[in-house]
């Protein structure tokens, strides 16, 4: 004789397997969610559109522990103010028109023009002597005592003693960068760092290392 199965009891059943499984799922969920807790992955820490980290290789060396010290030139020229221009270490001019050109107060061109008739002054070089145009060398050009020195390539040799601080020094600049350009073949230009304000120094230093001054 077949037993008659029991709908009430088969529906008890089904529940506690149900809630058996819900109970393993539960556990499962609380002990996954513990292991993120103590261990949490190691996402990168990028948002959205932003750049990586920069790497960290090696560093460019700074400046700041190089020593400078000021070019003997200042001293064996005597220099005590700026601009001053040497040629081939026997001939000075001290002083610029560059201001007064600047100003409107002369003629533009006065300062270049000066320039050339003070190096065939110093000089007597045909080139140079031959633009002169007549007109009559007008800042003093005086003896610097020295022993007479040249370019080693055989051109004149013009030492620029400039003060990164001095005004008249960076307007003189670009017409002596102008007379290097037209007159390059016989014309050597060597700008020199002086150390003349408060803060020289250390504006002498950076600009050597650039490249503005040559020492």
């Amino acid at each position: 004789m077949a037993r008659k199965e029991d709908p009430e009891k088969n529906k008890r059943i089904l529940a506690l397997v149900g809630a058996a499984a819900l109970l393993a799922i539960t556990l499962l969920m609380v002990t996954y969610g513990m292991e993120l807790i103590v261990n949490p992955p190691q996402l990168p820490q990028i948002f959205p559109g932003a750049s990586p980290p920069p790497s960290q290789g090696p560093q460019q060396a700074t400046t700041a522990g190089q020593e400078y010290s000021e070019s003997p030139l200042v001293e064996l020229f005597s220099v005590s103010s700026t601009p001053k221009l040497v040629f081939n270490c026997v001939k000075s001019r001290t002083g610029t028109y560059a201001n007064a050109e600047a100003s409107g107060d002369l003629a533009e061109g006065t300062e270049k023009q000066d320039i050339i008739n003070a190096v065939c002054d110093a000089t007597t070089d045909p080139v140079l002597c031959a633009n002169t145009l007549g007109t009559p060398v007008s800042v003093r050009v005086s003896e610097t005592g020295q022993d007479y020195c040249i370019s080693d390539d055989g051109r004149i040799l013009v030492y620029a003693l400039h003060s990164p601080q001095c005004g008249a020094c960076r307007k003189q600049r670009p017409m002596l960068e102008e007379l290097e350009l037209e007159y390059g073949e016989v014309l050597d230009v060597h700008y020199v760092c002086v150390n003349l304000y408060e803060g020289d120094d250390e504006l002498c230093k950076q600009k050597i290392i650039s490249g503005e001054y040559d020492e």
